[in-house]
Order: structure tokens, then C-alpha cells, then sequence
């Protein structure tokens, strides 16, 4: 298994539980906050193959319920508009990101994660 890596917000209370259960689980990963990921734009489009769209979106976000009605409504009819959205704002990725370079995983689902690490 190549480098797994965990994608999100550090203030994030489910990147943190989701921190916390791969280190009790003895899991080796690479934490990078969304801030310090130079390549997001090129990563989600991979993202969103792998864990799908609707996995990836985070429409609960503040962020998205502030925008309005037509960004919205355009955000979830054109995959690449939701693409460009995210990039522009991060808290409209679904967090944490497990990339274990085989799968993808948007949001902590223990289940969905031993699965995806062989656990």
C-alpha cells in the first residue's frame, strides 16, 4: 500500500476523530491540511472518480447553505463547477480525505475506513 494520506481541516472535529482512530489503530499516514495542498484543484477531479461526487460535496457546509440559490443549484448540476467550487473553497470537500492511493474515502465512516486500510 503506498502512502495514505488524511485531507482536511485541522479544526475540524471529524478530521480530528478520524486523526485519533488511525493513530489507535496503529496506522501510519501523512495528515495535510487543505491550505497546504498546492495541487487541490488537479487532486479532485481524481477525488471525485475515485469517491464519487455526491461523496465528495459537502452540501451541509456552511459555506455552501451561504451561497446562493443559482451557485448552488449550478454546483450540483455540473460536476466541474462543483470542481472549480471546491477548490476555491475547501469547506465544501466533505472531510476528512482518506487517499490510500488506491481508494478515496470523503467524511469518517470507521466501517468504510478498516475496510478501505485492511483493518
Amino acid at each position: 500500500m503506498s502512502q495514505i494520506q488524511v485531507f482536511g481541516l485541522p479544526s475540524c472535529d471529524t478530521v480530528r476523530k478520524a486523526r485519533k482512530w488511525l493513530e489507535a489503530e496503529g496506522v501510519a499516514f501523512e495528515f495535510v491540511a487543505f491550505k497546504d495542498v498546492g495541487d487541490l484543484a488537479e487532486r479532485l477531479p481524481r477525488w471525485a472518480d475515485k469517491a464519487s461526487m455526491p461523496a465528495l460535496l459537502n452540501t451541509r457546509a456552511r459555506n455552501f447553505k451561504a451561497l446562493e440559490a443559482s451557485e448552488q443549484a449550478t454546483i450540483l448540476g455540473d460536476q466541474d463547477q462543483a470542481l472549480a467550487a471546491m477548490a476555491r473553497i475547501p469547506q465544501l470537500i466533505k472531510r476528512p480525505v482518506l487517499d490510500t492511493g488506491e481508494q478515496v474515502l470523503a467524511g469518517f465512516n470507521e466501517a468504510d475506513w478498516r475496510k478501505a486500510l485492511d483493518l
